[in-house]
């Protein structure tokens, strides 16, 4: 399970983190829990990845998550899903949401979490040393996922839509 609240623009930019959790999960069938758009203009991150092959499918995250019906609704999903791993691509920083998250997904059964942004150096952007500029969010979303440790771009063959 790959989660990622997310609009086009993220998506894209998460390409390098969905490749590398299909190289460590070659076997799975790996979903996106993810907002589904609002909207007729909003282009779901589904779209775009599917034709990748990094995803079987979407299931939607109702925005904002509210309610028992809703909550409740979403769990009997994952639960019936049985995932036992996730990788938590979505950007937040504030404590009580990742706690929140982080929770809410071990009750559903997920035994295996990665990647949640628990520390400041892993929820902004690092500073590439000597050469005064940032690394950019693709780097470190790899950074969460442990597939970095430097800010560096992440490989072109991983940045490939495949378009």
């Amino acid at each position: 399970m790959i989660f990622q609240i997310a609009r086009v623009g993220d998506t894209v930019i998460s390409i390098p983190c969905y490749r590398e959790i299909a190289r460590r999960h070659p076997d799975a069938t790996r979903y996106l829990l993810t907002n589904h758009p609002i909207g007729s203009k909003w282009v779901p991150a589904e779209a775009i990845l599917s034709a990748t092959g990094l995803i079987a499918g979407s299931i939607p995250y109702p925005m904002p998550l509210r309610g028992r019906n809703a909550i409740v609704g979403l769990y009997k999903q994952l639960a019936a899903l049985g995932a036992k791993t996730l990788y938590y691509l979505t950007p937040e920083t504030k404590t009580n949401r990742l706690v929140r998250h982080y929770a809410f997904f071990r009750l559903c059964g997920i035994s295996r979490i990665h990647a949640v942004p628990w520390s400041r150096d892993l929820q902004e952007p690092m500073e590439i040393i000597g050469k005064g500029i940032w690394g950019a969010q693709a780097s470190r979303l790899l950074r969460c996922i442990g597939a970095q440790t430097e800010p560096q771009a992440p490989l072109s063959t991983d940045r490939d839509l495949g378009l």
